[in-house]
C-alpha cells in the first residue's frame, strides 16, 4: 500500500500541474533570446560549462551543432509585423467520421505549383484544441515572416467532454477509446497537398505534450511523407514501429516537467487503464531515434547557461537528432506568453522554441543530402 500511494501521490501532482492552466493563451515567441541564455555575439562567447557526451566530442557553442546565430530582440523591431495571414477551417471524412483542422495561409501565399511551399502539422497537447496550440505557440505568425503553411489539426474528444480532447497514442492516454489519428494527420496532408502547392520534400510534424507522443508515432508510420518532427515537453511511448526511411528529429524538454517527466514513466496496465500514460525517457528515446535513423556520429554536447544542447547526425542521409534540456523548465512550451508569465526570468521564458523549431526544419527537408549539419562556421574554428 505505501507504494501504490506513493505512486498514486506523484501521479496526483503530476494532473495537478496539469490542469493548473488549462485556459492557457500562451505565446508572443519571437526572437526573445538574450545574453544570459546562448549569448550575443558567438565569435566571442564562451559557454560556462562544456560537457562531453559520453564517447563522443565536444562543442564550444551552440553554432556548432548547426544551430543559428540569434541576436537579441531589438527595441525598434520588437513591434515589427508581418501582414497576417488567414485561417480556414476545414474538415474531411476520416474513417467514416468528420474530423477538423484549421489551416493557416500567410498573406504571401499562391496557389502556384512553380512555387510550392512548406507545410507545418502541429498538434495540440492533451484537452487542448488547434486553436490553443495556435495561439501558444505563435506558430503562424512565424508562417507568415517565412511563407509556410501550417494546419493545426483538431484531436477527438475525450470522457464524454466537449472541452477536453486527446490523440490516439497507444500509451493509455485514452482509455475509452484508440481513434485512428495517424490514418488523420495522412489524410490531412494528402487533402492539403490536393488543394495547395506544398513542396513534397518539406513537410513537417511539430506536437506539444500528447501531440508529441502522436508525432512519435506519426513520424515513424509517415515516414515516407514527414521529414522532420519537433517535439515539445513530448514523449515516445516506445512501442512505435521502426520508420521506413530517415526522419531528423528535435526535442525540446525541460528538466522540471512533472507532466512529462525528462525521466520518463512506467505506470503498468492498471494506471494506463485509467488514463495515466507511460512514455521513455529522453535519453532512450534519443537513442533509439539515432539507431532508427542510422546516426554515426557520436553525440556532441554542449552547456550555456542553463540549456543544453545535445546533436549527432548520420553523414550519409544527413539526417540529424538533437534536443534542448532547459534546467528547471515545466510543461510549457518555451518562449510562451504563458512560460514568461508563469516563470519570468527562466530560461524557459527566454527560450525561443518556435524560432529554432523552424530553423531545424529548414535545414532538414526530405531530400536533404550529406552535408553535415554539425560543421560549425569558419567563424568559430580559431
Amino acid at each position: 500500500m505505501v507504494g501504490t500511494y506513493n505512486i498514486l501521490g506523484r501521479v496526483e501532482e503530476n494532473i495537478k500541474e496539469f490542469i493548473a492552466h488549462p485556459k492557457d493563451t500562451a505565446s508572443s515567441i519571437g526572437r526573445h533570446l538574450l545574453d544570459e541564455v546562448l549569448g550575443t555575439n558567438y565569435s566571442d562567447h564562451r559557454p560556462h560549462a562544456t560537457k562531453q557526451a559520453p564517447g563522443g566530442s565536444g562543442a564550444s557553442s551552440i553554432e556548432d551543432l548547426g544551430f543559428p546565430r540569434l541576436e537579441p530582440v531589438k527595441a525598434d523591431v520588437t513591434q515589427a509585423r508581418s501582414k497576417p495571414g488567414r485561417d480556414i477551417p476545414t474538415s474531411l471524412m476520416v474513417d467514416g467520421e468528420q474530423r477538423h483542422y484549421l489551416l493557416h495561409l500567410p498573406a504571401n501565399y499562391k496557389d502556384d505549383p512553380r512555387h510550392p511551399v512548406p507545410l507545418v502539422v502541429v498538434l495540440h497537447g492533451w484537452g487542448q484544441n488547434g486553436e490553443r496550440i495556435r495561439d501558444i505557440s505563435k506558430m503562424s505568425e512565424k508562417a507568415d515572416k517565412e511563407g509556410f503553411i501550417v494546419a493545426y489539426p483538431d484531436a477527438q474528444t475525450v470522457y464524454g467532454s466537449q472541452d477536453l480532447r486527446a490523440w490516439g497514442t497507444g500509451n493509455g492516454l485514452r482509455p475509452d477509446s484508440e481513434p485512428n489519428d495517424v490514418g488523420f494527420v495522412r489524410d490531412l496532408i494528402a487533402d492539403i497537398k490536393r488543394q495547395r502547392a506544398i513542396d513534397p520534400d518539406k513537410v513537417y510534424v511539430a506536437g506539444f505534450s500528447n501531440g508529441s507522443m502522436l508525432g512519435y508515432k506519426v513520424a515513424a508510420e509517415l515516414s515516407d511523407v514527414v521529414a522532420a518532427f519537433a517535439d515539445v515537453s513530448g514523449a515516445p511511448s516506445g512501442f512505435e514501429q521502426r520508420p521506413d526511411s530517415s526522419v531528423s528529429l528535435l526535442a525540446i524538454h525541460g528538466t522540471g516537467d512533472l507532466v512529462v517527466p525528462i525521466r520518463g514513466r512506467n505506470t503498468g496496465t492498471v494506471l494506463e487503464s485509467i488514463g495515466v500514460p507511460r512514455f521513455e525517457s529522453l535519453e532512450r528515446s534519443l537513442a533509439a531515434w539515432r539507431e532508427r535513423d542510422g546516426v554515426n556520429t557520436p553525440p556532441r554536447t554542449v552547456q550555456l547557461d542553463g540549456v543544453t544542447a545535445i546533436s549527432s547526425t548520420n553523414r550519409t542521409t544527413g539526417a540529424e537528432v538533437a534536443a534542448f534540456i532547459l534546467d528547471g523548465g515545466h510543461h510549457r512550451w518555451p518562449g510562451s506568453d504563458d512560460a514568461r508569465a508563469a516563470y519570468p526570468n527562466s530560461v524557459e521564458a527566454r527560450f525561443p522554441a518556435t524560432d529554432l523549431i523552424w530553423d531545424f526544419f529548414k535545414r532538414h527537408p526530405k531530400s536533404n543530402k550529406p552535408s553535415s549539419p554539425l560543421s560549425p562556421p569558419n567563424a568559430l574554428t580559431a
